[in-house]
């Protein structure tokens, strides 16, 4: 169990490192220097609180598509025209103003921005092995089926609608039942709490997230994903 344990720890962290260093690379590509970049899992923060070059560049998305990374958090943004020595003039006029016309548009404006980035709360309220289940297993209990009740919630305050996709390790038979099984039992619970899920899907081994050839990498492949629609 302990050698099991260290295994994952290692494989992990060697699937942060690759991730963290072509995210690096990306950014340096599109001249973004000085970035300070993390990963939990497939999770990355990128802190551009020391960075230049940053510009007008979609950081969070050109981060979203490093290939393997599932949520990324982009910190210490600053508005175009801030890296000149106009920083103090700008984040005590203009910037603090627009924080406070936000609240006072009414609860529609406020509300929206939530809802737009709802995929990633979802991400993150599942966590980078998002919904895993047991070897041969498709029924969900315990932490899996408090975070899948825990997105629910966040997909009832949107009123949004999503595809469920199940998974199994290579070691699953193509005619296995089980990642249909898998997809089934999340939206079960997720129709339950009202929520309205338009495909619930097996896709056996198809789009693993961990290495089949190691025991932590198919306990990694056992899982099934929620897509907002």
């Amino acid at each position: 169990m302990l050698l099991a344990a260290l295994a994952f720890a290692i494989g992990r962290g060697d699937t942060e490192s690759d991730l963290k260093e072509r995210t690096q690379a990306a950014l340096e590509d599109k001249g973004i220097t000085g970035a300070q970049v993390d990963f939990e899992g497939r999770d990355g923060t990128v802190d551009l609180a020391k960075a230049s070059g940053t510009g007008s560049t979609d950081v969070e998305g050109l981060v979203k598509d490093v290939d393997g990374v599932r949520v990324a958090d982009v910190e210490g943004v600053t508005a175009v025209g801030d890296t000149t020595g106009d920083t103090t003039g700008d984040t005590t006029g203009d910037a603090s103003e627009e924080p406070s016309e936000e609240p006072s548009g009414g609860s529609g404006a406020g509300a929206a921005p939530d809802c737009a980035a709802l995929q990633g709360q979802v991400d993150k309220a599942l966590g980078p092995n998002m919904v895993a289940f047991g070897e041969k297993a498709a029924d969900l209990a315990g932490k899996e089926a408090a975070q899948v009740d825990k997105v629910a919630t966040l997909l009832g305050e949107c009123g949004a609608s999503v595809a469920v996709t199940g998974h199994t390790d290579d070691r699953a038979r193509p005619t296995s039942p089980l990642s249909q099984g898998r997809a089934d039992a999340v939206a079960a619970v997720l129709e339950a709490a009202g929520v309205t899920v338009t495909t619930a899907e097996g896709v056996g081994a198809d789009d693993p997230i961990g290495d089949n050839s190691t025991q932590e990498g198919r306990d990694l492949n056992r899982f099934a994903d929620i897509t907002v629609q």
